[in-house]
């Protein structure tokens, strides 16, 4: 059996951020990743009760809408019309 590391190997960025000391704000919506398809960029979000989700473009969440979604970063807008922008941690 090949050990799939040795094809795919963590990056050292990914790997420095798995092992930060920064933590995700467990208060509030937070940015945790972002993965591209075909389709778009799908961003990996923490919502403010825990759970995760992978949004796309236009897609709502709770309380958030999501305006577009950047390879490090998510602009969203909130119930009140607020725009904010998230970036990954570290």
């Amino acid at each position: 059996m090949t050990d799939t590391n040795d094809i795919n190997p963590t990056p050292d960025h990914v790997a420095d951020l798995a092992r930060s000391e920064e933590q995700i704000p467990l208060d509030r919506v937070a940015l945790i990743g972002v993965r591209s398809t075909p389709e778009g960029n799908r961003a990996l979000v923490r919502l403010e009760d825990g759970r995760i989700e992978s949004l796309g473009e236009g897609d709502t969440a709770d309380d958030i809408t999501v305006i577009a979604v950047a390879e490090d970063a998510l602009q969203i807008v909130d119930r009140r019309g607020a725009a904010r922008t998230l970036t990954m941690p570290g």
